[in-house]
């Protein structure tokens, strides 16, 4: 039997109906009645309409296996033979629960994922995006001529930088100005340079000054 192709408003309900009460594509596809699976992908693809239909069908699942979950959190525990809570029922609710948990997350990521979204009033963005009417070859081309205005915009604000002199006449050197001699030691005692006679230096101190033996 020949599988359709032909997408109708008919067949796309049923195909949705069947994602709201927890069906895949995949799953869906199997059925001899249904289109094949590389068709439903190309039909989503394609039409915007069936595409934002199955998003939507995707939600009610999410709805419907959250409630599902909140009916299990709600069950009374197992007890074994002493009346004591079964913990290997215990850990084997907390991995299925996560599991799904998890599912979910991925069905609808706004309302159960673990990273929330914020989002104005029917899902739209906050800030609008004010190229979101232009096509994508529109949309390039806007993006680029706004970076070449912002570009020359740019330039003629900064003023050039002077360009490098270069001169063949010598460079005076600079030379340091001899330090202060200094009144004081290294402990702050007075520097005394005694020459009492006409006796020879006996040597010289830190900076070169001659140093007298000093009468008895």
């Amino acid at each position: 039997m020949a599988r359709t192709s032909e997408y109708t408003e008919e067949l796309a309900l049923r195909i949705c109906e069947r994602v709201s009460e927890g069906e895949s594509i995949k799953e869906i596809c199997e059925s001899e009645d249904m289109p094949a699976r590389s068709t439903v992908r190309r039909w989503i693809r394609t039409f915007a309409e069936f595409r934002t239909m199955v998003d939507e069908a995707r939600k009610e699942h999410a709805q419907a296996e959250f409630e599902r979950m909140l009916a299990e959190v709600d069950e009374p525990p197992e007890r074994d033979e002493k009346g004591k809570i079964d913990m290997g029922w215990v850990q084997n609710q907390r991995v299925r629960l996560d599991a799904r948990k998890w599912i979910l997350g991925r069905m609808d990521t706004r309302r159960f994922g673990d990273r929330q979204e914020i989002v104005g009033a029917g899902g739209e963005p906050l800030i609008p995006d004010p190229l979101s009417h232009l096509s994508t070859e529109q949309r390039e081309l806007e993006m680029a001529r706004r970076i070449a205005f912002l570009l020359n915009k740019a330039a003629a604000a900064e003023p050039p930088a002077p360009p490098l002199q270069l001169t063949n006449e010598p460079t005076a050197a600079v030379v340091p100005s001899p330090a202060a001699e200094p009144t004081v030691d290294l402990y702050g005692k007075p520097i005394t340079h005694y020459r009492m006679g006409p006796h020879e230096p006996i040597g010289t101190d830190l900076y070169g000054k001659p140093i007298y033996k000093p009468w008895n």
